[in-house]
């Protein structure tokens, strides 16, 4: 299972499903040109964008409470 991982993202919680979305966006974007299909072409660059959108997406205080701050020294 490539795309499984038991460790935390650490800062990065959205890092793996940002990592999903690429390859499949990547997939359909040669599928669609391989097919000459616009249309799926088109869905690959929607995939791309709700990976970018990832990037905006809020870490919840749960997310923030398991990960920690990194500054466990000062507490």
């Amino acid at each position: 299972m490539a795309f499984r991982s038991p460790r935390s993202s650490g800062e990065y919680p959205w890092l793996e499903w940002k990592i999903r979305l690429f390859f499949a966006a990547a997939m359909l974007s040669l599928a669609g040109i391989y097919f000459e299909e616009g249309l799926v072409t088109g869905v690959a660059i929607v995939v791309l964008a709700l990976g970018l959108a990832l990037r905006l997406a809020p870490i919840s205080d749960s997310d923030a409470e398991e990960e920690g701050d990194g500054n466990s020294w000062l507490e």
